[in-house]
């Protein structure tokens, strides 16, 4: 049975095209005189959000490709009036200009593009870090240590909890507060592993019941509290010995190990 979690992976996270960024591709294709400017407007307006810049590379890299196959249609149109010889030779030579200067452009913005893609998931990392492992929640505090400016922090710790890159919270009055997740969600994203009190139920396809009869201060003598990690989130709680409980975060189940 498939687990499951709210919480998404920021290595495998794209961003998701807007109807706005459609709709500029498909009138590129149509009439790229005008949607060419329109996409490097919306470029230029959107390009502060650290998520959208890898994303505005992109764009711009695909709405050259669109505008170099219209002038490549219409620039064979215009070579009809020629001998059928000097229309080939034409053709090719204005494919060679204008192919090296499209190609050696997208270039130049397919490796901006990877660029700012992988500075941006790497700044994803060390939020989720700095919050769920050292627990610094307060919005200045992780602007010194990312070395980025409070707005660009809160625009960037919104982007990752609407799109699930961190456990349900909200960010504002100067500090993130990530919340624990509705029961319903919980009860969906559990572990094949529950626990109540000293009862272990393991589920593998079948049940099987393991009774811990060890006296509780011989297991506080012999074992001490541990802090483990959240197989959810990452998130790291405190646990003692024989204990299992959800994660505040995320719901999943953390076992003592």
């Amino acid at each position: 049975m498939k687990t499951v979690t709210p919480v998404e992976s920021i290595e495998n996270h794209k961003y998701s095209v807007t109807k706005l960024d459609a709709l500029i591709f498909m009138g590129t294709l149509l009439f790229f005189p005008v949607f060419l400017p329109l996409g490097v407007l919306r470029i230029l307006l959107t390009h502060r959000h650290n998520y959208r810049r890898g994303y505005n590379f992109r764009m711009l890299s695909v709405q050259l490709v669109i505008s170099f196959i219209v002038v490549m249609f219409f620039g064979m149109i215009g070579y009809n009036d020629l001998p059928p010889e000097e229309r080939v030779q034409a053709v090719q030579d204005y494919m060679i200009i204008f192919g090296i200067i499209f190609m050696v452009s997208v270039a130049v913005l397919v490796f901006y593009e990877i660029k700012e893609k992988s500075r941006f998931v790497r700044l994803m990392q060390l939020y989720k870090e700095l919050i769920l492992d050292h627990q610094i929640i307060r919005i200045h505090e992780i602007a010194e240590r990312s070395r980025q400016k409070p707005k660009r922090v809160i625009d960037d710790l919104q982007y990752m909890i609407d799109h699930k890159l961190l456990p349900f919270g909200t960010v504002g009055n100067g500090i993130v507060e990530l919340k624990p997740l509705p029961s319903k969600i919980k009860r969906e994203v559990q572990t094949p592993f529950s626990a109540s009190k000293n009862v272990i139920n393991i589920n593998f396809g079948q049940n099987h019941r393991l009774e811990n009869d060890m006296d509780k201060s011989t297991v506080s003598e012999s074992k001490l509290p541990k802090t483990m990690e959240c197989p959810g989130c990452g998130a790291k709680t405190t646990i003692n010995p024989s204990e299992a409980k959800e994660c505040d975060y995320c719901g999943s189940m953390v076992i003592y190990a």
